[in-house]
């Protein structure tokens, strides 16, 4: 006779999505998982660049922030006014239509 193996672990069968949304990491187990994250690219930042990784590192900070900066007020408009304006091409044609 042959058995099947039966798994050592019945409540590896598929999970609802209720199930996946209660097994969501804390807050502080995000972070610090985070940390050691940044704390790896900074020690091959580092490595790589030198001096110069915290300039560089520095700089791509910026441009996310600056991105984001010019996003904010595109959704805004277009939330307000039913328009986007993701530039200032579209905000001179706007004004001359």
């Amino acid at each position: 006779m042959t058995q099947k193996p039966q798994s050592s672990n019945p409540t590896t069968s598929t999970s609802t999505p209720r199930q996946f949304l209660t097994q969501l990491p804390s807050k502080d187990e995000v972070a610090k998982r985070l940390d050691n994250l940044l704390d790896i690219i900074h020690a091959v930042g580092t490595r790589l660049f030198g001096s110069l990784w915290m300039t560089l590192f520095e700089s791509a900070q910026d441009a996310i922030t600056l991105g984001l900066l010019v996003k904010i007020p595109s959704i805004l408009s277009k939330w307000i006014t039913g328009q986007e304006f993701s530039g200032l091409d579209d905000c001179w044609t706007g004004n001359n239509e």
